[in-house]
């Protein structure tokens, strides 16, 4: 059976849309930290090569869990493809939790193994931006209205970014 050009466009357009999405991604959190240096830079874009082989490993999970859902549903197996689809969701929710669970835990020592031979000065924002976000009042106005000085000082957050 072959697809007319309509039903090919109807299936690459949303991969189409999906590449530029990741590449945009990439170019945004380059041009956010193009300001503050070099070293800033390439500790984004080792991350961002990191993040880059995750999302393709995530990709090929969900586009061999279509293919199989696909199968059942051509043989007409609605209960087998509900099935499928559901262990598929399983699968990648849980290793994507475990992934974020490790690399919150080893940021650090997984980048000294991939990158270890780059320079602190980039190794430091990198292990920055694999953390977690340092817990911050929501409010410019609680933040201002914080004791810095005196018998009720409130201690500042020890998180602060080195670039």
């Amino acid at each position: 059976m072959m697809f007319s050009a309509k039903e090919l466009r109807r299936l690459i357009l949303p991969l189409v849309v999906e590449q530029v999405l990741l590449i945009t991604v990439g170019m945004a959190d380059t041009v956010m930290v193009s300001s503050v240096g070099e070293a800033a830079i390439s500790a984004i874009s080792l991350v961002d090569s990191i993040n880059i082989l995750l999302i393709n490993v995530f990709s090929a999970l969900g586009t061999g869990g279509a293919i199989v859902t696909a199968q059942y549903l051509g043989r007409e197996d609605g209960e087998n493809a509900s099935r499928a689809a559901k262990q598929l969701l399983y699968v990648v929710g849980a290793a994507s939790g475990f992934i974020m669970a490790v690399c919150l835990v080893l940021n650090g020592p997984i980048l000294r193994v991939l990158f270890g031979a780059a320079e602190a000065d980039v190794m430091g924002p990198a292990s920055i931006s694999t953390s977690p976000p340092c817990p911050t009042p929501s409010s410019a106005s609680i933040t201002a209205a914080r004791p810095s000085s005196g018998p009720w000082a409130i201690p500042r957050s020890p998180c602060t970014a080195p670039f």
